[in-house]
């Protein structure tokens, strides 16, 4: 089963890691592996943000010069959020892979 375009290279390696351990049904349900591919999307915008916050700190300078919180603290929540949704969904109360 080939993963989505749309995914980054390690986004479809996580993809294809699931797929593998997925049941038939699972992998013949086109509802699950949309949302599968939300999880790994997500999954993926939130190693970005993560990388983002290491290399430039957890604050920047906003347009007045005030210390404000970087923009990818933002998108890091909403992009866990996301995976924790998604994995819910996709794998009920089962530990994150």
């Amino acid at each position: 089963m080939r993963s989505p375009r749309i995914l980054s290279p390690s986004a479809r390696r996580q993809w294809r890691a699931i797929c593998r351990d997925a049941t038939d049904d699972q992998r013949d349900n086109p509802a699950w592996l949309n949302l599968l591919t939300v999880f790994c999307e997500a999954s993926d915008r939130a190693d970005v943000a993560a990388a983002t916050i290491r290399r430039e700190g957890i604050l920047s300078t906003g347009c007045r010069g005030a210390r404000v919180s970087h923009p990818a603290v933002r998108d890091l929540v909403r992009a866990n959020r996301d995976t924790l949704t998604a994995h819910r969904l996709l794998f009920g109360n089962r530990r994150k892979p």
